[in-house]
């Protein structure tokens, strides 16, 4: 990692270790999480958005922000039903399954602080979709399994479990939440 991924690293598991305190979730995934979908916070526009939370009526802020996802044909269709956002094939094209990856405008949640963000994530991977995992997490803690469950609602990338593990199970990553543990 990069200087500035280290300290970026370092501000992440401060944040992940205090909403594993508030929620429960777990620090590692947090970390992982923030990690892979802000580039090590380079990629949050002022949003303070880590996550890549899309934006909801339950967060008051918002951005347009590009970014890609994988789409089927009909989930295409359903993204491009107005409110500015845009979708154009991915250069070279790229297929995976039935979907193909697609640059995108969509809109994202703007937070007021990084706390917050992350209070809301934390949240968020407790309830809706992600409320049956959370319970099973809870009697099992099978992280993996967890992770997996997530991911199938989370993102549209077919390997975003895998990337989320691999960055959760980095020595950089245990060493900075062990850190900010102590803190």
């Amino acid at each position: 990692m990069t200087p500035a991924q280290l300290l970026a690293l370092d501000q992440i598991a401060h944040a992940a270790v205090a909403c594993e305190a508030a929620c429960g979730c777990p620090a590692a995934l947090s970390a992982a999480q923030a990690g892979l979908e802000s580039a090590w916070l380079s990629r949050m526009s002022g949003t303070n958005n880590c996550f890549g939370i899309k934006s909801t009526a339950a967060i008051p802020g918002r951005e347009l922000v590009p970014t890609h996802e994988w789409f089927t044909p009909a989930e295409l269709e359903h993204f491009l039903c107005g409110d500015g956002r845009t979708a154009v094939p991915a250069t070279p094209p790229q297929q995976h399954g039935a979907r193909t990856l697609y640059n995108v405008r969509d809109w994202f949640a703007a937070f007021d602080s990084l706390a917050d963000c992350f209070a809301f994530h934390g949240g968020l991977l407790q309830r809706g979709v992600y409320a049956p995992a959370w319970k099973i997490y809870q009697f099992d803690a099978d992280f993996p399994k967890y992770v997996g469950a997530i991911a199938a609602h989370y993102a549209t990338d077919p390997h975003y479990s895998e990337s989320v593990l691999a960055i959760a199970s980095g020595a950089n990553v245990a060493k900075a939440i062990a850190a900010a543990r102590t803190a």
